[in-house]
This record gives C-alpha cells, sequence and structure tokens, in this order.
C-alpha cells in the first residue's frame, strides 16, 4: 500500500492529496485546481493511523459487546 501525501499550491494555496509511491514522495503533483506546478509537500494536518482497519483511538461497537 502506498502512503497519502499532501501538496500545497503556492499560487492558489489548494491542498491536493495524493497517494504516492516512496520513490515518488518529493515529485509534487500539478494543483488539482490551477494546474499550477508550484506545489510543495506539507505535513497532514489530518494524520490517522489504522489499525487492522479501524482507526487508533476509535472503537466500534461491537468492541463492547
Amino acid at each position: 500500500m502506498c502512503p497519502m501525501y499532501s501538496y500545497k499550491c503556492s499560487v492558489c494555496e489548494h491542498i491536493t492529496e495524493a497517494v504516492r509511491d516512496v520513490e515518488e514522495r518529493n515529485s509534487c503533483p500539478n494543483c488539482e485546481d490551477c494546474n499550477s506546478e508550484e506545489t510543495y509537500k506539507i505535513i497532514s494536518q489530518d494524520i490517522r493511523a489504522t489499525v487492522n482497519g479501524v482507526r487508533k483511538g476509535h472503537h466500534n461497537s461491537s468492541d463492547y459487546s
């Protein structure tokens, strides 16, 4: 499974998320809104770890039965 990276546009400030191979992580995609090539990688504000398909820190209702 490839990780998801977030890229911010320097022109319109739109944030694009892209699933990329680790080798491609520094190769920034064009902006989805304005198609600018002036994008840079950012640290995502919405990082959620999953364990066995369940978000860490979150529980299924079946966990308590």
